[in-house]
């Protein structure tokens, strides 16, 4: 029902002069009261035309912004690792950042692959900065790790700020390598909860992203990892396992006692 006042009553009747309308003359003011009619019908047809125009262009409208496309995002088979991505931060946290790089699910971007040294995550990126990254590993599931009570990251796909050729996400060499194998490895980072560390591949070429946590630090309560180690330093670290979907290893800096090490 349109409203009554969004008639042009007053556009309708402007035409007609109703003080020439005689009371002796039927026949001139049935004419009249006919033009008045007219007016009024065209007014009513003429706003009714205007409202269903503009009832036909909403109507367009909506038709367009639905069948506009959507922005497809990019489902985790179809990335590899290694991969180039645009990346906008969504969020920072304590020693990582969540990136959304157009993908079904956000990747998490570890403190540890922003940047060489021991920069903080807020000294490297900002929430809403445009950053340039690379796939780094990726899971069809999940995962949650805890470990004592401090470290704990859910993830399907990481990425990392380092090139490729500054940091390998190809593990296929240490898969080779016997349990408990000793490796050499550099000291990168420092955290509260353990020490990431670069290891060179057996054939050499870019280094890939290993990690102590302090549990394996050494036998015994350790206060901090920067109490045992420091930046650069490097190690003789013992394999323990290879994470082959984020291409990184597991070490310990717990190295058997047996004759012939």
């Amino acid at each position: 029902m349109l409203p009554l006042a969004s008639f042009p009553v007053q556009l309708a009747l402007a035409p007609t002069k109703m003080g020439s309308v005689s009371n002796g003359s039927r026949g001139h003011d049935q004419v009249k009261r006919n033009d008045i009619g007219s007016a009024l019908t065209a007014g009513l047809v003429a706003t009714v035309g205007q409202w269903l125009k503009r009832r036909g262009r909403c109507h367009a409208s909506l038709q367009e912004s639905v069948a506009r496309p959507r922005r497809r995002r990019k489902r985790l088979r179809d990335l590899k690792v290694g991969q180039e991505l645009r990346g906008t931060v969504k969020a920072m946290l304590a020693s990582h950042a969540l990136v959304d790089v157009g993908a079904e699910f956000d990747a998490v971007l570890h403190a540890s692959k922003m940047a060489r040294g021991n920069k903080r995550p807020g000294d490297v990126v900002s929430e809403g900065m445009e950053i340039r990254v690379w796939v780094s590993g990726m899971r069809s599931e999940g995962y949650g790790t805890a470990e004592g009570s401090t470290w704990k990251i859910d993830a399907k796909l990481e990425v990392t700020m380092l090139d490729p050729k500054e940091l390998s996400a190809d593990v296929s060499e240490f898969i080779a390598l016997p349990s408990d194998a000793l490796l050499a490895a550099q000291v990168s980072r420092i955290e509260d909860y353990g020490i990431f560390l670069l290891v060179s591949p057996p054939s050499g070429g870019a280094p890939v992203q290993g990690f102590v946590h302090v549990s394996e630090m050494k036998e015994g309560f350790v206060n901090h990892p920067e109490d045992e180690v420091e930046m650069g330093q490097e190690l003789t670290v013992r394999l323990l396992r290879v994470d082959r979907k984020f291409g990184r290893l597991r070490l310990s800096m717990k190295l058997p006692e047996v004759e012939g090490y």
